[in-house]
């Protein structure tokens, strides 16, 4: 670090703000190193500590996020009416809601490494074989298509009730039930529904394909492919 380049502690309130914009383009790119880099340079304080919070998230790391978060915002030093207080508290909902979807969850990583899958039941790990056999197609295939290898576990998390759905992301109960989503791809993780608990199960693996098009879209891009080529790319 250059002996001029201003302590956390130092930086101005502008510097702060271009801190924090620099923080969300990171995220919303999934390009969590870049993002775990401005949390360092920014002055403790809730700011610091909700975005913070949401790297955690990102991460996975669901118990770490939701102390962050809970904890920015009991502090008392957030408006009440912000954005960022906003943030907060919809990012500890989710951070709650994961762990109540996946509770104590089965988790698996694949032979090659690329894949790592958590199963909510644990009956579901019988999946994981199947799934990691797909993936190492998918990369290969498409990583030529697309031009994205990511250097990351890709993580996915299988549920076990289409319900939890409405936890782990923005989607309501009622968004579920009537489209019958059985697969999102958010947050830089790719959730599922276990085939098991449909009446008739799904072609799990063609979903699990289809996400992991727009993961590696959503990759390529920054984020910024708009819905119809996501869709259209990964149908």
């Amino acid at each position: 670090t250059p002996a001029d380049a201003p302590t956390p502690e130092a930086l101005t309130p502008e510097a702060l703000d271009a801190a924090v914009a620099r923080f969300n383009a990171a995220v919303d790119a999934w390009d969590l190193d870049a993002a775990a880099a401005e949390v360092a340079a920014m002055p403790a304080g809730s700011v610091r500590d909700v975005k913070a919070g949401v790297l955690a998230l990102f991460r996975a790391e669901y118990p770490a996020a939701e102390a962050l978060l809970s904890g920015a915002l009991t502090a008392g030093q957030l408006p009440a009416a912000s954005a960022i207080s906003h943030e907060a508290q919809h990012y500890l909902g989710l951070a709650r809601g994961e762990q109540r979807a996946l509770g104590p969850a089965t988790r698996q990583r694949s032979p090659d490494g690329h894949v790592e899958v958590v199963f909510a039941d644990a009956r579901d790990a019988l999946l994981a074989p199947y799934l990691f056999a797909a993936m190492a197609d998918a990369r290969a295939a498409l990583g030529d298509e697309i031009g994205v290898l990511p250097q990351h576990p890709v993580r996915f998390e299988i549920l076990d009730d289409p319900a939890k759905l409405a936890l782990v992301s923005p989607l309501t109960l009622d968004n579920v039930y009537t489209t019958g989503t059985v697969g999102i791809t958010k947050y830089r993780r790719i959730i599922m529904i276990s085939p098991r608990v449909l009446l008739q199960g799904y072609g799990w693996l063609d979903t699990a394909v289809h996400e992991y098009v727009h993961y590696l879209v959503t990759l390529r891009t920054r984020n910024h492919a708009p819905v119809w080529l996501q869709e259209g790319l990964a149908k």
